[in-house]
């Protein structure tokens, strides 16, 4: 009897200081990342540098990526339990974002984001939220370069974006403008005014500059975003819609009776030999139709073939409808790691075999 006590309290006491040194070692570990900000271009595949120092496995720890500037309690990206989880994830990361895992054996924790898009702009936090400890988290700026989308849409936005000083005070408070460049919008005549003397400023400024600007139109003027980034998700993906699109007749339906086709562009897709050929006819149609038609077309798209549109990447910002589409498969959080498991496992053969 004293023997398998003698062996327990010996098995309980390794598990013990294990776990402390496991506890007392956390608290020197740093959670480091890059100091100035990340910029890319649209489609671009980026990595978010961040690693622990020293240097350390974080294969059995908690790993998580957040967008500390969105409202929202999902994650860019969750490790746990050993491996990726999507249940929690931003609907518009999905597929997008992946770890070293190989890497992660020497406390490299870099995200790697896949297929930049302007919406990803924003400050990204790295941590272990299961350390208590500072320096546990540090936080990344990326800056998506929004030239391309300002010069595409150049006439969208000039027509369209009503709420013009508001955007301007908030370029004028992250001191990406002067006063002076203010007080000259603010007094031109109409919003269209505004906004020309907004894209002088903008033609002259940095990427920073451009990409603050797009931000804060996607604050200010949800809809128009959204309804100026599904056209240019309609345009960047065509040879891919064209040849995967399935239920082109369907859409086809839709936008004649939203009066956005003519009968003549329907009855010749509905028509064609292949889904292709009605995809091709179909795209005359939207090209002719402007941002409208191709916005309607994206609606129309993103609610029968969600799946595709996710695999093509043209999840949208706050788009509930599609959260709503995707199952959630998120799972519980085990407490332990795998080494202490192992360590229990291992105490509890010792008693076993005592006895």
């Amino acid at each position: 009897m004293k023997t398998i006590l003698a062996s327990a309290s010996l098995c309980f006491g390794i598990l013990f200081m294990c776990v402390s040194f496991s506890t007392t070692g956390s608290s020197q570990i740093q959670v480091v990342g890059q100091t100035g900000p990340v910029v890319a271009k649209e489609g671009d595949d980026i990595i978010l540098p961040c690693s622990l120092v020293p240097k350390g496995s974080v294969e059995d720890t908690i790993v998580e990526w957040t967008r500390s500037d969105l409202n929202t309690n999902k994650k860019v990206h969750l490790y746990k339990d050993g491996k990726d989880t999507v249940g929690d994830q931003i609907p518009g990361y999905m597929t997008r974002t992946s770890l070293f895992k190989e890497e992660m054996k020497t406390g490299n924790i870099s995200l790697k984001l896949s297929g930049v898009k302007l919406s990803d702009t924003g400050n990204y936090t790295c941590r272990l939220p299961k350390e208590n400890s500072q320096g546990t988290e540090t936080t990344i700026r990326l800056i998506v370069d929004a030239t391309t989308f300002l010069n595409i849409f150049r006439n969208d936005l000039i027509w369209n974006v009503t709420k013009v000083m508001p955007i301007v005070n908030g370029l004028l408070e992250t001191g990406l403008i002067q006063k002076k460049v203010k007080s000259m919008i603010s007094t031109a005549g109409t919003h269209q005014d505004q906004m020309r003397q907004l894209f002088q400023a903008l033609d002259e400024g940095d990427v920073e500059m451009k990409s603050a600007f797009y931000s804060l139109l996607c604050k200010h003027e949800p809809d128009l975003t959204g309804k100026l980034d599904a056209v240019d998700f309609v345009n960047s993906t065509r040879d891919d819609l064209i040849q995967k699109v399935t239920n082109v007749t369907l859409i086809a339906d839709r936008l004649l009776q939203k009066g956005l086709i003519l009968e003549e562009v329907y009855s010749g897709i509905s028509t064609a030999e292949s889904s292709q050929d009605q995809m091709i006819l179909l795209f005359h149609a939207l090209d002719e139709g402007g941002s409208e038609v191709k916005s309607a077309f994206y609606r129309i798209l993103l609610e029968h073939q969600p799946v595709l549109v996710q695999d093509l990447g043209g999840l949208l910002r706050n788009n509930r409808k599609l959260e709503q589409k995707i199952k959630d498969l998120q799972g519980g959080v085990f407490p332990w790691s795998r080494w202490e498991v192992a360590v229990l496992i291992i105490c509890l053969l010792a008693l076993l075999a005592v006895g």
